[in-house]
C-alpha cells in the first residue's frame, strides 16, 4: 500500500486519519479492480455505475487519479451539458455519447489498435437535424426512396466529418484481423497451383492475397462496411420503437424509421402531441446508448472468431468519467442495461458536486437505492457487489455503488496505488499475427522465387514439370544421382580453360532430369545419361593425363545440356545450342541424342541445317536423323545400329530355339510394344519384329502402365498363351511388366527385350537373373561380357579404366543399384573420342592455331574416317549398304544369371575391326 503525504488536521483523531487514508487507497484498488478484466474461463462481469459525490476540490483528485489509473487503457472523460435552447433532448445525449466515443478511441495499450464506433456513427449520421432539408416531408414513398439514396450515397463517399479524421485509426484497427487468413489462403493456393501449373501463378497468388487483404481492410476502415456491419440495428435491438409498428427488415427501413422518430421528438407541426415528442426523444436517446454500449461489445467480445485477436488481448475494461450533471446519460445507460439485459463492458464512474438531497442520479427502477458510504469504507463496496452478484447473475443485484467524499479527502488521492492488472494471452500478443502472416508470406515467396530465380543456375530456366533445362559446364546437378559425375567434368573443364593448351568445345545432348513427382527408385531410368556422363569424363581426364607442352593434342571442354525427361524441352536447348554455336567457334560438335523420340528427331534436323557434326550415342530407329522430305541430314552419324538390324538378327537366333539358355523354338511369339506419341523407338522395332516374323506373330499395344497390367493379364489368360515375348518397350515400364509377368498364368515363358531395357537391367541385374518363372534375353549396344575371349592384342581396358575412375570419384560399382552404365558409357566415350579425334585431323597440321577449328572441315574428316577399335566395338561411321548408319556395328543378345552377372549368348557385327563373326 502506498503511504499518502497528506497532512492530518490537528484536531482528527490519527486513527479516523488512518482510515480516512486506507479508504481512498482501497477506492482506488476497487476501480482498479473493477476495470481489471476477468479470464475467458472466469466470464465477464456486469458492471455497476460507481458515482462518487463530494465537493469540487475532492472529486476533482478522484478524476486525476482515474486518469492516472487507466493510464494507457480506453477511457474518457466527458462534462455533460444541457441541450441548447429549442433543441431535443436527444442531441445532447448524441453529443455527449459523440465525445465519449472519440475520447475512448484515442486511447488504447501500446501496440494495440483503438476502439471503434461504426454503430453509433451511424445513428448519429442518421439523427442528425441538418439532415432534414434533404428529405420530403408527408410522403412515405418518396421519404423511403431518399433515405434509400443517401445510404447508398453514403457508401461511395467518406464521411467529411468522421472517416477522414479516423480513417487511418480505422485501418490499424481493422488490419490484423484478416491477414493471417488471407496469408494462408495465399500459401496453400500458391503451393497448390504452382505445383499443378507454372511457379510464376504461386508468386502472383500469393501477392493476389496480400492485394486482397489490402482491398478488404481499405473498406472495412471506412464508416461504411457494407450493409452486413449495420444488420444489427435492425436484426438484434429493440430501438426506436413505433407503436404497433413490426421490427424493420432492412437497413433502410430502420433509417426511415429513425428519420420519422426523429421528426416526431423534432416536434414539427407533422407531428403528434408534446407527449409523442417525449417518447420520441427516449427512443433515440436508447437507441444511441444501446449503439454505443454494442459497439463497445462487439469490440470486446471473446468467441469462436479466432482472427479477432484484440478481443482477447483487452485485459481492462474501458472507463467512462462523467464530471457534472450528466444523470440523464448515466440514466439511459442503466435503462438500456435493464430492458436488453444484456452485458457491457463499460465501467461509468459518474462525479458530480454535492447537491440538493433528491436530485442525484436515480436507479435502474428494478433495485432499490443503495446508501451513500462515506470514503473510509468505499473499499468494502466491490467486495460485497460481487457477492451480491451470485444471487443475480445478469446485472448485478446493486446496479449503482455511491461513495461520498469530503473536502479533506482531496489531499488523500495525490498517491497511486501498485497496478492491479492481468497479463495478456500469449495468443493475444499484438505481433503474432503480424509474425504468423509474415512467415506464411514470406515461406511460399521465398520457395518460389528460389524455384524460379535461386536453385538453377544462370542460363537454366526451370520449366513446368520441375525440370532445370538448360546448358552448363557442369557446375550444375540437374538430378542428385548425376552430381559426382558432372562435379569431375566441371573439374576438368575449369583445367583446360586454365591450361594454355588448345581444346576444343563439344556439347552433349542427354535427358539428366527427372520430373517433379517421380516415383521412389525411378532414378533407375538415369542410369544410361549417368554412364554416358562417365564415359565422357574418362575421355577428358585421359586427353588432360597424356597433354604434354607443345605436344599439339586437343583437349577436351564438354558442355552439358539437359533437354529433360524424355528430351521433352529437346527443341528449347537445341536452340541455346545454337546459340553457343554462335557465340563460341571452339563448340565444333554435339554427341548424345541417346533415346529415338520426335523431339530428338527434330533437334537433329535444327542442327544439321547449320551442317554441326552431330555423333549419336543410342538412337537406333531406323530413321532417326531423316526428315519429313526423306533427305538424310549429313552431318549426324549414329552409332548403333538400327531397329531393323537388331530385330532380323534377334528374331533369326531366338526363332530356332537357344538350348544352352533354355529356350526351345518359339511357336508362340507375341511382341508387346509401346504406343505413347512421340517415341519413335519401341513402335518401329515391334513392327520389325512383325515384319520379320513375316505371319504367325502378334502384336499388342499398351499406353500405359496400368495399360501394361491389364494386357500381360489379358494375354496370359488365353488358351494358348505365347511362350515369347518380345519387348519392344521402354526401361521404364519394364519393371512392372516383368512383374505382371510373374504373378501371371503363363508359365516357361521367354521374354526378350531390345537395348533401351538397358538401364532397368543396370540397376536391377540381380533381380531379373533370381526370377526363376521368367526368363529374360536382351540386346544390349554394348557389353563387357562380350569381351571376354578376345585376344590380348585386340582387347580393351576401357572397363577397368572406367572402374578406377569410378573407384576414385566413389560412384558405386557395376552390378551396384545407382550405378553408371558401363554401356553407355562406352557408347559416349567413343562417340566423343570420334568427334575429338576428327578435329585433331583437322587440327594437327597447323599447330600454331589456337584452337579455332573449322566445322567444315571437321565434318569432312569424319566423312572419311577410317575405321577405328572403340570400346564399344568397331567405329566405322560410313560404309554401310544404306549409308545412313555405323558399319560392323556388333549386335548381342546377353542372358543374366542368377548373380546378376551377364552372359553373351550371340553376336553379330565386330568387336574390332580384324574380327569374324560368320554372320
Amino acid at each position: 500500500m502506498a503511504i499518502s503525504t497528506a497532512s492530518r488536521s490537528p484536531h482528527e483523531n490519527p486513527e479516523e486519519y488512518r482510515r480516512r487514508v486506507d479508504g481512498a487507497d482501497d477506492l482506488q484498488r476497487m476501480i482498479q479492480k473493477m476495470r481489471r478484466r476477468p479470464t475467458h474461463r472466469e466470464g465477464d462481469v456486469p458492471l455497476p455505475t460507481l458515482e462518487v459525490s463530494g465537493p469540487q476540490t475532492a472529486t476533482s483528485a478522484v478524476i486525476a487519479a482515474v486518469h492516472r489509473l487507466c493510464s494507457g487503457a480506453p477511457h474518457a472523460r466527458i462534462t455533460p451539458s444541457a441541450s441548447p435552447t429549442g433543441q431535443p433532448g436527444y442531441t445532447a445525449i448524441s453529443a455527449q455519447l459523440h465525445a465519449a466515443a472519440e475520447g475512448l478511441s484515442e486511447q488504447a495499450p501500446r501496440f494495440e489498435p483503438r476502439l471503434r464506433f461504426p454503430l453509433l456513427n451511424m445513428v448519429v449520421w442518421l439523427a442528425e437535424p441538418e439532415r432534414e432539408h434533404d428529405l420530403p416531408s408527408n410522403e412515405p414513398d418518396r421519404l423511403d426512396k431518399r433515405v434509400g439514396e443517401m445510404l447508398r450515397q453514403r457508401g461511395k463517399t467518406l464521411n467529411p466529418r468522421i472517416d477522414q479524421r479516423t480513417f487511418w485509426a480505422n485501418v490499424r484497427a481493422y488490419a490484423e484481423g484478416p491477414l493471417p487468413a488471407w496469408a494462408a489462403a495465399g500459401t496453400i493456393l500458391s503451393a497448390v497451383w504452382a505445383a499443378q501449373a507454372r511457379i510464376l501463378l504461386g508468386v502472383i497468388t500469393v501477392l493476389l492475397s496480400i492485394l486482397l487483404w489490402a482491398a478488404q481492410v481499405f473498406l472495412l476502415s471506412r464508416a461504411w462496411a457494407g450493409r452486413r456491419r449495420y444488420r444489427w440495428l435492425f436484426r438484434s435491438q429493440p430501438y426506436p420503437r413505433n407503436g404497433g409498428e413490426e421490427r424493420a427488415h432492412t437497413l433502410r427501413d430502420f433509417a426511415v424509421r429513425v428519420v420519422r422518430t426523429r421528426r416526431a421528438a423534432d416536434g414539427n407541426p407533422s407531428s403528434a402531441d408534446e407527449q409523442a415528442a417525449d417518447k420520441a426523444n427516449s427512443e433515440l436517446e436508447h437507441l444511441l446508448v444501446n449503439a454505443f454500449l454494442e459497439d463497445l461489445r462487439q469490440g470486446y467480445q471473446r468467441d469462436w472468431r479466432i482472427w479477432r485477436r484484440v478481443a482477447w488481448a483487452r485485459t481492462s475494461y474501458p472507463t467512462l468519467v462523467v464530471d457534472g450533471p450528466g444523470g440523464a446519460l448515466v440514466q439511459r445507460i442503466e435503462e438500456v442495461r435493464n430492458e436488453t439485459a444484456t452485458c457491457d463492458p463499460l465501467l461509468v464512474i459518474y462525479i458530480h458536486n454535492d447537491e440538493p438531497q433528491g436530485t442525484h442520479t436515480a436507479d435502474d427502477g428494478a433495485h432499490p437505492s443503495p446508501e451513500q458510504v462515506p470514503t473510509a469504507e468505499a473499499g468494502n463496496l466491490w467486495e460485497e457487489w460481487k457477492r451480491a452478484l451470485a444471487r443475480d447473475r445478469e446485472l448485478g443485484s446493486k446496479r449503482v455503488l455511491r461513495v461520498g467524499l469530503d473536502a479533506a479527502d482531496a489531499e488523500l488521492f495525490s498517491n497511486t496505488p501498485d497496478p492491479i492488472q492481468r497479463r495478456k494471452p500469449i495468443l493475444a500478443n499484438p505481433f503474432f499475427p503480424w509474425v504468423a502472416a509474415s512467415v506464411l508470406l514470406i515461406a511460399p515467396l521465398t520457395h518460389l522465387v528460389t524455384s524460379t530465380a535461386g536453385s538453377c543456375a544462370p542460363g537454366i530456366s526451370r520449366v513446368s514439370t520441375g525440370e532445370c533445362i538448360g546448358i552448363s559446364d557442369g557446375d550444375f546437378a540437374f538430378h542428385p544421382r548425376l552430381k559426382r559425375a558432372l562435379s569431375q567434368i566441371h573439374d576438368a573443364n575449369s583445367r583446360v580453360t586454365a591450361s594454355r593448351q588448345p581444346y576444343v568445345t563439344i556439347v552433349y545432348l542427354g535427358a539428366l532430369s527427372l520430373p517433379d513427382g517421380a516415383v521412389e527408385g525411378s532414378d533407375d531410368l538415369l542410369a544410361d545419361v549417368h554412364g554416358e556422363l562417365a564415359g565422357l569424363a574418362l575421355a577428358q581426364s585421359e586427353l588432360i593425363s597424356n597433354s604434354g607442352s607443345g605436344n599439339g593434342r586437343l583437349q577436351l571442354h564438354i558442355l552439358i545440356a539437359n533437354a529433360g525427361h524424355g528430351y521433352r524441352y529437346a527443341s528449347t536447348v537445341t536452340s541455346s545450342i545454337l546459340a553457343k554455336v554462335n557465340e563460341n567457334e571452339k563448340v565444333i560438335g554435339v554427341v548424345g541424342f541417346g533415346e529415338s523420340r520426335s523431339p530428338v528427331n527434330q533437334a537433329i534436323i535444327d542442327l544439321g541445317k547449320r551442317s554441326i557434326p552431330m555423333i549419336g550415342t543410342a538412337g537406333t530407329f531406323d530413321r532417326l536423323g531423316i526428315g519429313s522430305t526423306g533427305r538424310v541430314v549429313p552431318s549426324y552419324f549414329p552409332l548403333s545400329p538400327p531397329n531393323s538390324r537388331l530385330a532380323r538378327h534377334v528374331v533369326e537366333w531366338v526363332r530356332k530355339g537357344l538350348p544352352a539358355q533354355g529356350v526351345k523354338s518359339v511357336r508362340r511369339p507375341l511382341v508387346l510394344f509401346d504406343g505413347t506419341n512421340g517415341d519413335l523407338y519401341t513402335k518401329d522395332l515391334g513392327e520389325q519384329y512383325l515384319r520379320v516374323f513375316g505371319g504367325g506373330m502378334d502384336g499388342e499395344r499398351y499406353d500405359s502402365t496400368t495399360s501394361l497390367d491389364s494386357k500381360v493379364t489379358d494375354i496370359c489368360s488365353r488358351p494358348t498363351p505365347p511362350d515369347a515375348i518380345f519387348y519392344a518397350g521402354r526401361a521404364a515400364q519394364f519393371g512392372w511388366f516383368i512383374d505382371a509377368l510373374s504373378e501371371s498364368r503363363c508359365h516357361d515363358v521367354t521374354v526378350v527385350a531390345g537395348d533401351a531395357v538397358t538401364q532397368y537391367v543396370n540397376d536391377h541385374a540381380k533381380e531379373i537373373g533370381r526370377n526363376h518363372r521368367v526368363r529374360v534375353l536382351y540386346t544390349p549396344l554394348v557389353s563387357a561380357a562380350a569381351w571376354q575371349g578376345v585376344p590380348a592384342t585386340n582387347s580393351t581396358d576401357f572397363y577397368a579404366r572406367l572402374d578406377r575412375m569410378l573407384a576414385d570419384l566413389e560412384i558405386s560399382k557395376p552390378g551396384e543399384t545407382r550405378a553408371p552404365s558401363h554401356a553407355f558409357a562406352a557408347l559416349a566415350y567413343d562417340a566423343v573420342r570420334t568427334l575429338r579425334g576428327a578435329a585433331q585431323t583437322v587440327y594437327s597440321p597447323q599447330p600454331e592455331q589456337t584452337g579455332d577449328l573449322n566445322r567444315g572441315g571437321v565434318l569432312l574428316a569424319l566423312e572419311n574416317l577410317q575405321p577405328v577399335d572403340g570400346s564399344s566395338g568397331v567405329v566405322k561411321l560410313h560404309g554401310d549398304v544404306e549409308r545412313h548408319y555405323a558399319a560392323d556395328r556388333p549386335v548381342m543378345l546377353v542372358s543374366i544369371d542368377g548373380a546378376g552377372a551377364q552372359h553373351l549368348v550371340k553376336q553379330c557385327g565386330k568387336l574390332y575391326n580384324a574380327q569374324q563373326t560368320g554372320c
